[in-house]
Parts: C-alpha cells; sequence; structure tokens
C-alpha cells in the first residue's frame, strides 16, 4: 500500500511540473513582442507588424489562425538577433512581408517556419535577410507581390548561408517562386515552383546550392542563373515552362562551376539555354531534354560539358550549338523536327559517340561528332 502511494504522489508531481511547464495559450494582441511560448487563441487583423519575436527558443504556434494585416508591416517579424525559435501551423495574408527574419542585427540561427500559408503580401512572403541555417519546411505561399512593387517574391532569401527550402509549394507569385539572391549554401529540396510570373527558381549573385527533387512547371523560366556559380541542379521536373533553364548574360560578373544532372526538362519553349560568355566549367550530364517546342539544348556563348543527355522529339533541334566552346559526348539525339545536333560556324564544338538518328533535317552537320 505504502508503495502504491508513493508512486501515485511521485506521478502527481511529475504531471503537476509538466503542467507548470506548459505554455499557456496567450491572447496576443497586435504588435505584440513576444518573450515565451505562445499560442493563439483567435485570428489577428493588424496595421502594420501583427507579432514580434522578441526571444530566442521559443514558440509562436498560430494554431490554424489567421494574421491579416493592411499591406504594411510585416506578419511575424524578428529583427533581434534571437535564434532557435520556431513559427508554425497557421494563415497570414495581405502585410508588406508575411514573414520577416532580418539578422543584419546580431543575426538569426537554427530558426524554423512551418505548416503556414501565406498569401497576398504586398513584397514577399517570406524574406530572409542575412539568416543562416534557417528552415522552411511545409509551407504554400501564393499571390504574393503587386504591380507597383519591383519584388513580389514567394520566398526571398538575401544573404546567408546554410538556409533549406523543404517540402513547400510557391506559386501565383508576381516574380519568382524562389529567389536566391548573394546566399550561399542554399538547399531546395522536395519542392514545387508553378506558375509564377518570372522564375519558379531564380539565382542572383548566389554561389554553392543544391536544388533537388523539385517539380518547376508553368514559370517564365524555369531555373534562371545570372552571375551565379557553384550551383548543383539534379534530378528535378522542370516542365512546362517559357524556358526551361536559362544562365543569362549579366552586365557583369559570370555563371560557373554549375552542374545539371538527371533533369527531367519537357515541354518547355525551349529546353536549356546558355548564354553568357563567361559560364566554363559548366556541366550537362545525364537529362533528358524532350519534346519542347523549339530546341532542347541551346548554346550561344560559354564553355559547356554536354555528356550522356537524351534530346528526343524536340520542335526544332536536339542541339543546337552556335557559341562558344562545348565537349559534347555520348549523347543521343533522335527524332527531333529539325538537326540532331546542330553546330554553327561560330561555336567550337568536339566530341564522340554520339547517336542522332531519325531527325528530320538531318543528324549532324559536323563530320565526326554523331553516328550513325
Amino acid at each position: 500500500m505504502k508503495n502504491r502511494i508513493r508512486a501515485t504522489v511521485v506521478g502527481l508531481g511529475l504531471l503537476a511540473g509538466m503542467l507548470a511547464g506548459a505554455p499557456a495559450a496567450s491572447a496576443a494582441t497586435c504588435g505584440d513582442v513576444l518573450v515565451v511560448n505562445t499560442t493563439l487563441t483567435s485570428d489577428l487583423t493588424c496595421s502594420g507588424t501583427a507579432l514580434v519575436i522578441g526571444a530566442g527558443g521559443i514558440a509562436l504556434d498560430l494554431n490554424g489562425y489567421t494574421l491579416t494585416g493592411d499591406g504594411t508591416g510585416s506578419g511575424v517579424e524578428q529583427t533581434g538577433g534571437f535564434g532557435g525559435f520556431t513559427i508554425r501551423n497557421g494563415r497570414i495574408q495581405n502585410f508588406e512581408w508575411g514573414v520577416n527574419l532580418n539578422g543584419t542585427v546580431g543575426g538569426a540561427t537554427f530558426a524554423t517556419v512551418e505548416d503556414l500559408r501565406i498569401r497576398n503580401n504586398a513584397d514577399a512572403g517570406i524574406r530572409l535577410e542575412v539568416v543562416r541555417e534557417v528552415i522552411v519546411q511545409r509551407v504554400r505561399v501564393s499571390g504574393n507581390g503587386t504591380p507597383a512593387n519591383a519584388t513580389g517574391e514567394g520566398l526571398d532569401i538575401i544573404g546567408g548561408i546554410s538556409n533549406r527550402v523543404l517540402d513547400s509549394v510557391f506559386f501565383k507569385n508576381l516574380q519568382n517562386g524562389i529567389r536566391v539572391n548573394t546566399a550561399e549554401e542554399t538547399t531546395i529540396i522536395g519542392n514545387t515552383m508553378r506558375d509564377n510570373a518570372v522564375a519558379g527558381l531564380d539565382y542572383a549573385d548566389a554561389a554553392d546550392s543544391l536544388a533537388r527533387g523539385n517539380r518547376i512547371v508553368r514559370n517564365a523560366v524555369g531555373v534562371f542563373f545570372s552571375n551565379s556559380s557553384g550551383h548543383t541542379a539534379e534530378s528535378n521536373k522542370i516542365r512546362a515552362n517559357g524556358t526551361g533553364v536559362l544562365v543569362t548574360n549579366p552586365p557583369a560578373g559570370l555563371s560557373r562551376l554549375n552542374g545539371f544532372t538527371d533533369n527531367s526538362i519537357v515541354r518547355n519553349n525551349t529546353g536549356m539555354v546558355f548564354e553568357d560568355p563567361g559560364t566554363f566549367d559548366t556541366s550537362v550530364v545525364a537529362n533528358r531534354v524532350n519534346r519542347n517546342t523549339g530546341s532542347g539544348i541551346v548554346v550561344i556563348a560559354g564553355k559547356v560539358v554536354i555528356e550522356d543527355n537524351r534530346a528526343a522529339r524536340n520542335g526544332a533541334s536536339g542541339m543546337e550549338l552556335v557559341g562558344g566552346t562545348q565537349e559534347v559526348n555520348a549523347n543521343t539525339t533522335v527524332n527531333n523536327v529539325d538537326w540532331g545536333i546542330f553546330v554553327g560556324a561560330g561555336s567550337a564544338t568536339f566530341g564522340s559517340g554520339n547517336f542522332s538518328d531519325f531527325n528530320g533535317t538531318g543528324n549532324c552537320n559536323q563530320p565526326g561528332l554523331c553516328f550513325p
């Protein structure tokens, strides 16, 4: 009996301790600076910034409720250099920024933004500026930007390092689904970027990132590179965009050391376009570049290694190499409307072992490059 009484007392003591440590639901109001775990109990409609993260290591649980703004401020903001916090589980709409984490004052690290629906903000759905090791996961971000703004990003990553974007959807934003701008080592895995007015994924002055297993559909450009180097794009489905992959010629700088491997690049207007003369040491390996309205792979300038790709049933040529220097080996180009591989007079192209057949205009216009 004594043991049973003792066990009961201990059990009640543990339960009391757990209840004492559990955060109570907070009736937060507009403009609150949060310094403890907070769970909303109702929707909030605010002018300016709704809620501010004011301490590290806390959790803000929207609890399924909605933050609504008037086009100004942020739904949730952190500018004080705190880290280790979580923002989760609700809707944020009609602010300037839905979630705004700015690390220029001390940095925000190891934060998590998850399970949110963020829409119709005037600038960006989520803005991460000079933060590191922030995880954005399982969010749906749509309809951000206004014609008066020059931005309109679903997710805008400005500076910072080692941030991750996982299992999320970015759609119908006025500019880009995800913009990686001057940031390094960004990991983008398992996301969908669709129906954005400019690009699904935009790398601008960025470096050393990974995009894997994403679905990038019906954007003006699928994946856009400007003065961005060291990126790996692999196993993505890049479909029905204006241009599937575009490495553009910026006013200054160059894009180099990028790798494109095992991507499915299909039914775009043009599959892949390389037009930056500064592009070098870039590899295009084992991709399927099929059924694009125009040509599959177009190189206008730069130095690109093209190996073991399949370019089939494109509306123009499988490969159109009109400038720059290319090493072209072991590719298959079949059933394209124009050439299998067309090499222009301005291109220094070499290679061997390419199979090209059943193309409308011809298989290869450079002797020794292709068989049969």
